[in-house]
């Protein structure tokens, strides 16, 4: 049987006799791949942009979660977690009663919990989506690079840290080439 759950403490989910902390199972599935839609919503630079991640979009991801979340809410009752939860806050049982109440739960809930990539396309000039250039330079941009994650071509599935200090330093090596 393959893992799908993974024990995470979050605030305010669960009563427990821990104090402040609960048990919450989390479906640890990825949601299947689209690409996230960013824009900016000032020109101030110091306004975040408006990142869509564009979850729960696919029906078959809404299905998924929605048994995720249930099956995390039964194993809960279950009498071996007696001693340590005491009541379930949320989801509530109205979100838990129908697909539609459910689905509009999780819209409202349902966040990132992995480190963005593949945000700012690595490609040629020739390529209308592409933003950066095998040097990491940005288009239309004199001076401007970018070093981190967002130029990874695909999301990834594992920890980003170690590839993005490796594309940082590789950035630093082009910098000192002049590249």
């Amino acid at each position: 049987m393959e893992e799908i759950f993974q024990i995470k403490y979050y605030k305010n989910m669960y009563k427990c006799h821990i104090p402040s902390y609960a048990y919450l199972l989390v479906e640890t599935k990825s949601f299947r791949l689209k690409f996230p839609r960013s824009c900016f919503t000032s020109t101030d630079p110091t306004v975040q942009p408006h990142l869509d991640y564009r979850y729960l979009e696919d029906p078959w991801d809404r299905q998924r979660l929605r048994e995720a979340v249930r099956l995390c809410a039964r194993l809960l009752e279950h009498e071996a977690y007696a001693a340590i939860v005491q009541q379930r806050l949320a989801p509530s049982d109205q979100a838990l009663a129908s697909d539609e109440a459910l689905d509009a739960w999780l819209r409202q809930n349902v966040t990132t919990s992995q480190h963005i990539s593949g945000t700012c396309k690595m490609g040629s000039a020739s390529d209308p989506l592409a933003v950066v250039d095998q040097y990491c330079r940005v288009y239309g941009l004199e001076g401007l690079r970018v070093a981190d994650a967002s130029v990874m071509p695909d999301v990834m599935r594992a920890n980003t840290n170690a590839t993005t200090i490796m594309i940082a330093e590789r950035v630093a090596d082009f910098l000192r080439d002049k590249a």
